[in-house]
């Protein structure tokens, strides 16, 4: 089963497309800010489904003749094959690197500075998602603040757990 809100449900058996389905040509617009501005791991903490592992590659990339680099990555994430649905959010932070693992490709070892825009986490902005979707997403409005999971979170890092574990190879 696909979790879908009553009115699609209703249109649906009715054997018409929901007003608001992509196959409709309905389009999902812009994300609110709150939730657009999020890092992947921020992402992964708040999302109502685990993914099995979520493999990011980061190549260090230098201009011609430049002191300037930058950062290309392609990103994978393996579904995992069942509907199971997290109770309460977010997620703890040591749970970050069962599901995400990061593989840095460069001349050196990256800072954490480095990679915090990629990889930080940032309680305030985790708290202002999780307060949207429980306001505007009906599944979100049955998940449980876990409190003690909301205390471990940063403040504006790179959490501990997940630094420790990134992958290095030197290019």
């Amino acid at each position: 089963l696909i979790p879908a809100c009553n009115q699609c449900l209703s249109s649906l058996s009715n054997s018409q497309l929901p007003a608001l389905s992509l196959a409709n040509n309905w389009q999902l617009g812009n994300l609110p800010t709150c939730l657009s501005e999020l890092t992947i791991p921020e992402q992964l903490l708040i999302s109502s489904y685990r993914t099995k592992m979520h493999v990011i590659k980061l190549k260090q990339m230098a201009g011609p003749g430049t002191g300037q680099w930058a950062l290309k990555g392609n990103s994978i994430t393996f579904p995992q094959k069942s509907f199971h649905t997290v109770e309460h959010i977010p997620a703890h932070i040591n749970e970050l690197p069962e599901i995400m693992k990061i593989i840095f490709v460069g001349i050196r070892k990256p800072t954490k500075e480095d990679l915090k825009k990629i990889l930080q986490v940032r309680k305030s902005k985790v708290l202002q998602a999780v307060s949207f979707l429980r306001k505007h997403h009906s599944y979100y409005k049955k998940k449980e603040m876990n409190e003690t999971n909301v205390k471990c979170l940063p403040e504006n890092d790179i959490p501990e757990s997940l630094w420790s574990t990134i992958s290095y190879i030197e290019d």
